[in-house]
């Protein structure tokens, strides 16, 4: 089952990853949606500071057992507990196909917690690629979210799309501050 590896399999992504936190010498890591705790494992040894949240009770008690720092809580009320820290990404992968997506709202509150994250949101919509991705009230795609960035980036941001995908073949895009 893909949700039992890390990036649900995808190989790619934790490449990219690492050339970003070499890039902007990235310490923590907060993930959204941790689901199995895969990937919050490969953060825990990857990162020096991990932390996820899952609000399923199953699968929060799979990736508790895992040893990894996990949360039972919705993303919002998670991502409201950090503030200040310039040094972390946030791994997006909160959303869930009988919920609403939070993203909209998730990205509002990273804009008012004072960080300046390299944002990576998984299940997104890469344009010229057949990747999976997620629709709700909205296709997880860069038009729905460009107008939130500006506050999170005062100073700018760059944006890139994973070019390769396997496992679950699913697009995510790469959001950080421009240098």
């Amino acid at each position: 089952m893909n949700g039992q590896l890390p990036f649900e399999g995808d190989t790619f992504i934790p490449i990219e990853i690492l050339k970003l936190k070499k890039k902007f010498k990235l310490h923590s890591v907060i993930e959204t949606g941790s689901q199995y705790g895969a990937t919050l494992q490969w953060f825990k040894e990857n990162f020096i500071n991990h932390s996820g949240c899952e609000p399923n009770e199953e699968f929060y008690q799979i990736a508790k057992a895992k040893g990894v720092n996990v949360y039972k809580m919705y993303s919002i009320a998670f991502l409201q507990r950090f503030e200040g820290n310039l040094k972390t990404l946030i791994y997006i992968d909160s959303h869930w196909h009988d919920t609403p997506c939070p993203l909209k709202d998730e990205l509002k509150l990273i804009a008012k917690l004072n960080i300046n994250p390299v944002i990576c949101i998984h299940d997104f919509k890469v344009p010229n690629k057949d990747f999976g991705f997620d629709e709700y009230d909205y296709a997880l795609e860069f038009s729905e979210i460009e107008p939130l960035l500006p506050a999170i980036y005062p100073d700018g941001y760059e944006y890139h799309y994973n070019t390769e995908a396997n496992g679950a073949n699913r697009g995510i895009i790469f959001i950080y501050p421009k240098k």
